[in-house]
């Protein structure tokens, strides 16, 4: 059995201008409808090959997890659920300075760990929809053998914390670059090892992708 989690592509946004509070907040809506921006993220080839053995395949329903499910499995082909979208980012309080998106996830992330919901899901919310989608994977890939998720960074690593909590291999590692993937076996299964530094180390993004993977999603 084998549960491959992945994350999307990179999706067309403007990652270096400095934002404004009000400014992130807009940015944050225009990421969530954002498109794959195909003309610099393609899928590095071990991944697509990696999809030809997977039996079957679940999606965020986001429209940059959905775009990138259709391009590595086909249109069609995956099941996506509300179920995996990402944990929510609220706008932290006002900040009397500029930052760049990413610094901006960075504080909305540690404001929403210590109890800032704004109306979103808390934290403990997700950390509960998190195992629910492990036990719900764990039972796919018992039925299916190979599946995959195609979802993002955070709740990636949300995920893979409880499987490997089930007893599940796979690594700790919570960078989570565009189109990455990591693989979880049941612990003591033979290739978990080498499905990880194939799929886990090596498959990054394009446009050095490797630096913006941290906090958003």
């Amino acid at each position: 059995m084998e549960i491959l989690l992945v994350r999307h592509g990179e999706p067309v946004v403007k990652w270096s201008r400095r934002l404004r509070r009000r400014d992130y907040a807009a940015w944050l809506a225009e990421y969530e409808r954002a498109s794959l921006d195909r003309a610099i993220s393609a899928p590095p080839h071990r991944l697509i090959e990696k999809f030809r053995d997977i039996n079957k395949v679940f999606a965020s329903t986001l429209p940059r997890a959905v775009e990138t499910a259709t391009t590595l499995k086909g249109d069609g082909q995956f099941v996506r659920s509300a179920m995996f979208v990402e944990a929510a980012l609220p706008v932290p309080p006002v900040l009397g300075f500029r930052m760049t998106a990413l610094g901006w996830g960075v504080w909305s992330r540690v404001f929403w760990i210590l109890g800032l919901t704004q109306g979103l899901e808390s934290f403990r919310a997700a950390r509960k929809r998190a195992a629910y989608a492990a036990d719900f994977l764990i039972k796919a890939a018992a039925r299916d053998e190979k599946v995959a998720l195609v979802a993002h960074g955070f709740f990636n690593t949300m995920i893979a914390r409880e499987l490997r909590r089930r007893g599940w291999a796979g690594p700790k590692t919570r960078s989570w670059p565009f189109w990455a993937a990591r693989s979880f076996r049941p612990a003591g299964a033979s290739s978990g090892i080498l499905d990880e530094h194939v799929l886990g180390d090596v498959v990054l993004g394009h446009s050095g992708a490797e630096h913006r993977s941290g906090s958003l999603a």
